[in-house]
Order: C-alpha cells, then sequence, then structure tokens
C-alpha cells in the first residue's frame, strides 16, 4: 500500500501543476479581423490592450489577476490621465495688480506647433493657442487658479481625438501672482485607457468584457497559435 505522505505529495504537485496549467491557458492573443479589440495576457499576468476604429484609438498596459475558473480582472499601470505641472515663484516683475505667468513645456520645438492649448483661469477659459506660441500668460486681473489642457490634431494619429488637462495651481493670494509653470507632457497619456479592477469572463475560445464606451458586452476570440 502506497505511503499517505507520498500520496499528500502527489496531490498537493498535482493541484499546483493543474493551477500552472490552467493560468498558462489564459495567456495568448484574443483578436480577430472583425474585432476593434485585441487583448494579449502574457504568462507574467501583464497585458497590453488596443482598440483601434478609423481615427480611434485607445491602448493600455498593466496586470490581470485570475480570480474565478473563467474571470479575470484587469488594473492599468495609469489610474489617473493628469499631466503634472511644476510652479516656481517668480520676482523682479513690474506689473501692478496683473498676474504673469511664464510657461514651459517639455516638449519639442519641432512638434508644439501638432498641439493646441488651452489655458482655464478661475475655472474659465481663457484662450487657445497653439502651444508653440505660448511663451507668458499675463492676466489683467488676480488668479485664484490657472490649469492647462493639451489636445493634438490630426497630424498626430495617436494623439488625437483626446485632450489631456494639467494639475491645477491655485495661488491663493488674493493680489497679483507672479510664477513660473513647467508643463510636463507624458504622450503615452494621449487615448490611454484605464482598467480598475475591470472584469473580463475568458473561456478557452475567447473573452467577453463590458466596454463603457458604447454601453455593449464586446466578444473577442483567441487568436490560434502557430
Amino acid at each position: 500500500m502506497p505511503d499517505s505522505r507520498y500520496l499528500v505529495h502527489l496531490l498537493f504537485f498535482s493541484i499546483v501543476a493543474w493551477g500552472c496549467s490552467s493560468s498558462l491557458e489564459l495567456s495568448g492573443d484574443y483578436s480577430s479581423n472583425r474585432s476593434k479589440y485585441q487583448f494579449r495576457l502574457n504568462r507574467d499576468s501583464t497585458f497590453e490592450y488596443s482598440y483601434k476604429f478609423e481615427f480611434a484609438y485607445e491602448h493600455s498596459r498593466g496586470r490581470w489577476n485570475r480570480i474565478g475558473k473563467r474571470r479575470i480582472i484587469l488594473n492599468s499601470y495609469a489610474k489617473r490621465k493628469v499631466i503634472p505641472m511644476t510652479v516656481q515663484k517668480l520676482s523682479g516683475h513690474d506689473i501692478g495688480q496683473a498676474s504673469f505667468f511664464s510657461v514651459s513645456m517639455d516638449i519639442p520645438n519641432a512638434d508644439k506647433k501638432y498641439y493646441q492649448c488651452m489655458v482655464y483661469v478661475n475655472d474659465m477659459l481663457y484662450e487657445k493657442i497653439s502651444c508653440d506660441s505660448i511663451d507668458t500668460i499675463l492676466v489683467a486681473s488676480p488668479v485664484k487658479s490657472i490649469f492647462f489642457k493639451l489636445s493634438a490634431d490630426p497630424r498626430m494619429p495617436t494623439r488625437f481625438l483626446d485632450t489631456l488637462s494639467t494639475e491645477k495651481f491655485i495661488t491663493h493670494s488674493n493680489t497679483s501672482s507672479q510664477e513660473r509653470l513647467n508643463i510636463i507632457l507624458r504622450d503615452s497619456l494621449f487615448n490611454y485607457r484605464i482598467f480598475d479592477n475591470d472584469t473580463l469572463e475568458v473561456t478557452r475560445k475567447g473573452l467577453k468584457f463590458y466596454d463603457p464606451g458604447n454601453g455593449q458586452w464586446q466578444y473577442i476570440p483567441k487568436a490560434r497559435r502557430n
């Protein structure tokens, strides 16, 4: 009769082997010529996502975790689409009661013409200008807050049809302000889709997920391995 400890060890390694093989079954590419969506579930529990339809484009990267026999959750690396902005106090400008802002962006000068910049002062649109033409902003009245929205034109297709906002700077002043604003643009945030514990149903033949953009469930077959 087999030793009981041998049977316990055999059962343990069988369960581990089943779990590993089961996880590997979920990994792979989920796409088809008829689907605008594509997922890649990697064996290291990372994922890649893309969506393409005419001029529309989305992308994402992150991690997936199994939560049941046929369900996984996705969490993208980025959790918010906000452009960082640093602020430095300036002095030496005699501007009376006006507010003065020096603006810089870490965008190559040759590319700035492809971006539009919307300036919001006190939560109201102050001006819309090409990013290659914005260097300083002079506001005649006191500024309580300022932030920017950036968009790209059709010559940059992977950034087109999306608008990113910077962090909002609160001046905490009822008089004039003099600040240097440095906008740190992260191009990868354009058309980035955030997954926050989103649930997908996965089978051996494909996966199904809910797209809030069109309010429908989408089915994507699993691509065959060559």
